[in-house]
């Protein structure tokens, strides 16, 4: 229930948890007040289809629960994205100090890469002077930031156009969330880049619709990301499953987690809600159509 005592701090969050667990009428008013005040909304315990079809109904900005990390159908399949380059390059990209010239390699292998990195920082949200040619002039545009984002979203995306939005949505949510975790947590052993994978790749096998073990063994990556993320073991595993307990306001095991890697509880919430609005920004921007685009560029 959406308190009165609530509207007086409305003007100071940005974003409202709305715990989906129990579907009764009041989800939607809290889900109407909350967007009337222009604030984001987060369903959590979607643990079930009717519980994510009203949120999708409702608009929520994101999603969490069982249902869209484990059961929400995907329509990837597994041998096109094996054999692909764009593993070798989201790993590429995501090194503590990336290689341009590798990345350029092999992005310049794929004709299909080509294309679109080109057609992306040649568009008029750029708005260049003149049309960039060379893949590293358009890697130079984009910027390492945008182009980890770009990679995975280009790698699931279906020749219609669809892709499993909310599941990639989330693996970005999760990326960002403990890299910047990652800075508070002490005797961690791996780069702010390996705690970015270990978020991002956490929903490789429902995307692939194999065992997140077999799609982790076709790419290359650290150990610690592997034991993070298949056992859950080690101070890696600890930060992982401190990102679960979060999703499924598990608020017990977090704190029992954060206490283990000395992570101070009030730093939680806030860079939770930062790498909120921070996917949001990007993935407006990485997902908007090539007429949206032009359109902002000639008002």
């Amino acid at each position: 229930e959406f308190a009165l005592r609530y509207f007086s701090i409305l003007d100071v969050v940005d974003i409202i948890k709305v715990n989906f667990s129990e579907l009764n009428d009041s989800l939607s008013n809290i889900v109407n007040i909350g967007k009337s005040f222009n604030k984001d909304i987060i369903a959590y315990n979607v643990n079930d289809e009717e519980a994510y079809k009203l949120a999708l109904k409702l608009k929520c900005s994101f999603m969490q629960g069982t249902y869209v990390a484990e059961k929400l159908p995907t329509t990837i399949h597994k041998m096109n994205h094996m054999q692909s380059n764009f593993f070798r390059l989201m790993v590429a990209v995501t090194k503590e100090e990336p290689n341009v010239d590798e990345i350029e390699e092999i992005i310049s292998r794929d004709v299909a890469l080509t294309f679109s990195l080109l057609k992306l920082v040649n568009s008029a949200y750029f708005a260049l002077r003149h049309q960039a040619k060379p893949v590293k002039q358009a890697l130079v545009i984009l910027g390492l930031g945008q182009l980890k984002q770009w990679i995975y979203l280009l790698s699931f995306k279906q020749d219609d156009g669809s892709m499993p939005t909310e599941i990639i949505r989330m693996s970005f949510l999760r990326a960002n969330f403990c890299a910047e975790l990652l800075q508070y947590a002490s005797n961690m052993n791996i780069s702010k880049s390996e705690a970015y994978l270990i978020g991002m790749f956490s929903t490789l096998g429902i995307l692939m619709e194999v065992s997140l073990e077999e799609a982790l063994s076709e790419i290359s990556v650290s150990d610690e990301i592997k034991f993070a993320l298949i056992k859950q073991e080690g101070r890696c595993g600890i930060l992982y499953k401190l990102i679960l307990a979060y999703e499924k306001a598990d608020w017990k095991n977090m704190k029992t987690y954060a206490e283990q890697l000395d992570i101070p509880m009030n730093i939680i919430t806030q860079k939770y809600f930062e790498c909120v609005e921070y996917v949001n920004l990007i993935w407006n921007d990485l997902t908007r159509t090539s007429e949206e685009i032009e359109a902002e560029a000639n008002n």
